[in-house]
């Protein structure tokens, strides 16, 4: 079967009425989350040299822990999409009923996180050995091979998510072990990859969309709320549509 973009798009959107308040209950429990997790960041921090606290591996490792530690949250997202797509009866506390597999949710995003390492380290290693000793070391070079880094960065984790996005709600939904959910996701992933890749890179033009919608002054911040409130739940249906049709 063939994952039509527009169509998943189409179906989507078609679904995001009734969805949209249990989506933001588990996002907001999960921004709340990540919330406190920074507020003891920041204490800990005044009793920590500088140079460890804002080190760039202390900032990643923090968001790691932030990961690890919301994964069942993430799923419950996953998973009222999914169970709205399916036309099963859905809730506030369906994002919720995920953390008895904590252990399993956490062990995929590692997973998922050492990928898209892995692929960024490898082209940074390129950038760096291959590229930059031919190009000239001024102040525009510098900043057009960081955005480019950036950018191609971005373009290497949505890669690695790509190929990994039904893992978590295998896990959630088939109670698979990280192993279990590999081996049935992969397969479909593989032949999928280009409209799942083009559907999280159109996530991202929305959500830069968004952002800088935000910026227009007076009533930037109002659109960009009311644009989210309808936003979010519409990614994670077009996951959870995609999903249904290539596993369900």
């Amino acid at each position: 079967m063939n994952l039509i973009i527009t169509d998943n798009l189409v179906r989507a959107w078609q679904s995001v009425k009734g969805s949209k308040w249990p989506i933001w209950a588990a996002s907001l429990a999960w921004i709340g989350s990540a919330g406190i997790i920074l507020l003891i960041a920041w204490v800990i921090s005044f009793f920590i040299p500088p140079a460890i606290a804002f080190h760039p591996i202390t900032i990643l490792s923090l968001t790691w822990v932030i990961i690890m530690i919301t994964a069942p949250l993430f799923a419950g997202m996953n998973m009222i999409a999914i169970k709205h797509v399916r036309g099963e009866p859905i809730s506030i506390r369906t994002g919720f009923q995920y953390f008895h597999r904590w252990g399993s949710l956490a062990g995929a995003f590692a997973v998922i996180s050492v990928l898209s390492a892995a692929l960024i380290l490898i082209f940074s290693l390129f950038l760096n050995v291959i590229v930059l000793p031919f190009v000239s070391p001024n102040i525009l070079n510098h900043w057009i091979m960081t955005a480019l880094f950036a950018c191609i960065s971005v373009v290497l984790f949505n890669l690695a998510y790509a190929l990994l996005m039904f893992v978590v709600p295998l896990i959630a939904d088939r109670r698979l072990s990280i192993r279990q959910s590999l081996q049935q996701s992969l397969p479909i992933t593989k032949t999928h990859w280009l409209p799942l890749f083009t559907l999280l890179i159109l996530f991202y033009g929305l959500n830069l969309l968004s952002l800088l919608i935000c910026e227009i002054p007076f009533i930037g911040l109002i659109c960009y709320i009311v644009i989210n409130i309808w936003l979010l739940p519409f990614i994670f249906l077009n996951i959870g549509v995609a999903y249904n049709q290539l596993l369900g």
